[in-house]
């Protein structure tokens, strides 16, 4: 009071003022189920009808397989989607641990997709970063939520956790895997509220509160 030279009433005011601002808001069940049904859609209907619509926003998604399976291929084609399903075209961050993104492919799936010649504003919607180390992926990981919000990403895929996990954890670390894994998930899975809220990884972004995570598998997580 003294400080800032108020009196007790005014006080008291800024004091309610700061706890609305401080408080999240009061949603209703309806925004909330709506919100729950905004999802991604696969474009292929009967994986979008047994997915209730696709990937949901604000959660995270893994996509698990053996090698040679078509996860890198399925995690384009998402991407593509991203671009196609919204209005202007949402960002797509792509996270490539293994060094193997082919811009070539995801411009012939966009070109498939759209049935005309690909133009480089849609292709400038994919944001690349290649990852090498645990170290380097924690550090785009603290900055990744402003990156989100300044290039308006719509998803991000982590193309693949496991390739990370590989290169630097031995099967004698299986604390350290696992911890690394959980810690990765929490951050991941706060930043799909977080943006989901103010507006939403391979593994990629699924609809489940706990998430397991295999080896061969990409991460995935919608924001919209």
């Amino acid at each position: 009071m003294t400080i800032l030279h108020l009196s007790a009433d005014e006080t008291e005011d800024l004091i309610i003022q700061l706890s609305k601002e401080c408080l999240p808001p009061c949603q209703k069940g309806a925004e909330l189920l709506e919100k729950k049904l905004t999802s991604l859609p696969f474009c292929d209907p009967e994986l979008d009808s047994l997915l209730q619509g696709g990937i949901h926003r604000g959660h995270l998604t893994e996509l698990s397989g053996a090698p040679g399976v078509g996860k890198t291929q399925f995690s384009y084609q998402l991407a593509v989607n991203c671009l196609r399903c919204s209005s202007p075209p949402n960002g797509v961050c792509f996270l490539d641990t293994e060094l193997c993104f082919k811009a070539d492919r995801v411009n012939e799936i966009i070109e498939g997709s759209l049935e005309a010649e690909c133009d480089s504003s849609i292709m400038s919607k994919f944001h690349v970063f290649q990852v090498e180390t645990v170290a380097s992926f924690n550090e785009i990981l603290s900055t990744l939520e402003l990156f989100c919000i300044v290039n308006d990403i719509g998803l991000v895929i982590v193309d693949s956790i496991a390739s990370l996990i590989r290169k630097e954890f031995s099967q004698d670390t299986k604390f350290e895997r696992a911890s690394t894994l959980a810690s990765w998930a929490a951050q991941l899975k706060e930043l799909a509220d977080i943006l989901s809220i103010s507006d939403t990884f391979q593994k990629r972004s699924l609809p489940f509160k706990s998430i397991l995570f295999s080896y061969f598998s990409n991460i995935l997580f919608g924001i919209l």
